[in-house]
């Protein structure tokens, strides 16, 4: 997908060139969707994913891209950050089990 021109992935590095955060987003059509964002725990709360959001965003609206979506679960405390940048709550849905 990436050789493709459809994915693409965005990193950040800290001082000694360790990954400290990284996402990858994927455009189909008009809609780009953000893959496995994710900072290593001791450089968070610095803007890292913030930012990248920002580049990758930006990325895919070069390339067509007029609405972005990230699932996550709603328990999950990033969703502080997804709506700090913009993104609002759209379709919640729970997965049930039954023995």
């Amino acid at each position: 997908m990436v050789e493709g021109g459809v994915a693409r992935w965005f990193g950040a590095f800290d001082a000694q060139g360790t990954l400290a955060a990284s996402l990858g987003i994927v455009r189909c059509d008009e809609l780009a969707r953000f893959q496995a964002v994710g900072t290593d725990a001791e450089h968070r709360r610095r803007g890292l994913a913030g930012h990248l959001l920002g580049l990758a965003a930006r990325w895919a609206g070069d390339q067509g891209a007029t609405a972005w979506v990230i699932v996550t679960e709603s328990t999950n405390p990033a969703g502080q950050l997804y709506r700090s940048v913009g993104f609002v709550p759209d379709v919640v849905q729970v997965t049930v089990s039954h023995r």
